[in-house]
């Protein structure tokens, strides 16, 4: 990455906040993990499955 982080650090921090709540990496310039991000949104903000 550009800022130098650790993405192995990051990813055990974010389980030990996290728990077992859901969480994903994206990389905006590839759309890695983008499609997951807009799953979620649609689902748990949007509630698009309930109508």
């Amino acid at each position: 990455p550009y800022v130098g982080a650790n993405l192995d650090i990051m990813r055990s921090d974010t389980e030990k906040v996290r728990g077992e709540n859901p969480f994903v990496f994206t990389n905006l310039k590839t759309d890695e993990g983008l499609d997951e991000v807009v799953e979620w949104f649609n689902h748990s903000v949007l509630m698009k499955d309930l109508v």
